[in-house]
């Protein structure tokens, strides 16, 4: 239940509160031998609101959120409008689950094991480098 209230409550703050796309801080991560901007979504609110209302996203950009526990949190694309693929790390940065998501859909899309970190790019980009379960992500931490 708890879960539940605190999923919505941040769902609705970042209906009226988050609409606008002002950028996060990035880091930049090298998957594949391609360079990428991520911008790091570390706290609840910057994790909520995610790539949300975005209209257009560079090819070599994308969005990282850490979390400091492993966690099964499951993600949805609910307000934003970028089709996307999902990539769940554990601690050493190996890829445990790709996914693609569509946008505006309320569909959730969980990881096959707990992950502490996620990637966000444009749909279609971790496939195009040929990423896998298995391969491994330099992260800068």
């Amino acid at each position: 239940m708890f879960f539940r209230t605190s999923f919505i409550f941040f769902t609705l703050l970042c209906l009226f509160a988050c609409n606008e796309t002002e950028k996060l801080p990035a880091v930049k991560i090298m998957i594949k031998g391609v360079e990428f901007s991520f911008e790091v979504a570390r706290s609840r609110e910057e994790q909520a609101k995610g790539l949300m209302f975005r209209e257009e996203m560079g090819r070599h950009e994308g969005m990282l959120f850490l979390y400091t526990e492993y966690t099964h949190g499951p993600f949805w694309m609910k307000n934003t409008l970028l089709p996307l693929s999902i990539a769940f790390l554990d601690r050493e940065g190996t890829v445990i689950t790709l996914a693609d998501m569509k946008p505006k859909s309320e569909r959730l899309i969980r990881s096959e094991r707990p992950y502490l970190y996620a990637l966000e790019v444009n749909q279609g980009v971790f496939g195009e480098l040929g990423l896998k379960p298995g391969d491994k992500i330099k992260l800068p931490f």
